[in-house]
């Protein structure tokens, strides 16, 4: 835990292939729907994801494109619990 009044500004996540793939598919479904200049920091993301390493560090900005792209699919809960109290903690 933090200590009061200091912000997190990493969040690590360990992510398996499976997934990796699922989060990817779901930033990519996600991107789909906006408009090309709304969707670079999505397929960014989705990028990043789908490289064979299983540990990440995404700062703010990519947690809250994750969390918004899976809360559209409704996968991945755990993983959005984290997403969720990493960004609500700033």
């Amino acid at each position: 835990m933090s200590p009061v009044g200091e912000r997190r500004e990493w969040l690590e996540v360990r992510l398996d292939q499976a997934h990796r793939r699922t989060a990817a598919e779901s930033i990519e479904a996600f991107a789909a729907m906006l408009d090309e200049g709304e969707n670079t920091s999505f397929l960014r993301l989705a990028r990043l994801l789908r490289v064979g390493r299983d540990e990440f560090l995404l700062d703010t900005d990519q947690a809250h494109d994750l969390l918004t792209s899976l809360d559209e699919s409704s996968r991945l809960s755990t993983l959005r619990a984290r997403l969720r109290a990493f960004i609500d903690e700033g």
